[in-house]
Parts: C-alpha cells; structure tokens; sequence
C-alpha cells in the first residue's frame, strides 16, 4: 500500500516538476543497458517517472565515459557488477524523452549466464522485473525504448 501511494507521489512529482527536468535533461547524455538472462530482460520502474517500465541507466557524469557511466548506473540501480568488456555496444543516438528535451543516449547489451541478486536502488528504483522477451510486445506500460534495443540486440 505504501509504495502504491509512494509511486503516484512519484508520477506527480514527475509531472509538476516536468519543466525543469526537461532543461536538465536537454542536451545530455544518458545511457541504457539491455540486461538479458536466457529469455529474459531485466526492467526497472523508477518512481518518479511516468510508470512505465524501463532499462536500467541514466545520466553520465562529467568525463565519464558512457560505458563506464553505464556500469555505474547498473550497480547503482540493480545491484549487478559487471565489467565494460561485458558490455556489447548496440547504438549511441540523439534522442527525445516523451516529446520534450533532447539528449544523447548510449545502449548497451550485457548477457548474464545466470540471474543474480537484484537490489534496487532506494529513491529512486520502485521495482525490478525479469520478463520474457516474447511477453514484452503484451506489456503496454513498457517503455518504447525498451522495444528499440531489443531489435537493436537482434533478441526478437
């Protein structure tokens, strides 16, 4: 119940403060990672957000290179370390958020061989969900970006 309200205070928060996020986020760079186990993905729901699931990632600090701001915001998120020669690059483009700011978004694909413990991130991550790759295109509260890198990894 608690985090029921704790995630509409989030799409809230999301929402009135939309303006100003939108010119922090505009012009920056971001990352995504495609986090896949067998048939699996690994989603994030942020709690401020608009509720839709996404991928783990965000925004890259100053000088961080986007694989290892990639690697940070992984661990950060979720709990999983990895390794940049574990990531398999798929894509860096200019992108827009929701018909707002733009930004550069960096993708990544990791193949974990078996799933391990996830800890979400307080503040910041609601939830963590492993999903069925096939179970995606029936989910309609997952992000579009989702969707991209997946065809992006050639998984579909």
């Amino acid at each position: 119940m608690i985090t029921k309200i704790w995630n509409i205070c989030g799409r809230i928060a999301f929402w009135l403060s939309w303006p100003l996020l939108a010119m922090y986020l505009n012009d920056s760079s971001r990352t995504r990672i495609l986090v896949t186990c067998g048939e699996e993905v690994l989603l994030v729901r942020s709690w401020l957000g608009n509720g839709q699931w996404g991928l783990p990632g965000g925004g890259m600090h100053r000088s961080e290179q986007p694989e290892q701001g990639a690697i940070r915001e992984l661990l950060e998120e979720t709990g999983i370390h990895a390794q940049t020669q574990d990531l398999k690059f798929l894509f860096a483009k200019d992108s827009t958020y929701d018909k707002g700011p733009n930004f550069k978004v960096y993708a990544y694909h990791l193949v974990l061989p078996t799933k391990p413990k996830l800890t979400k991130q307080k503040f910041e991550i609601s939830h963590l969900m492993w999903i069925n790759i096939a179970e995606l295109s029936m989910n309609a509260n997952t992000d579009e970006e989702v969707r991209s890198l997946i065809e992006a990894s050639h998984l579909t």
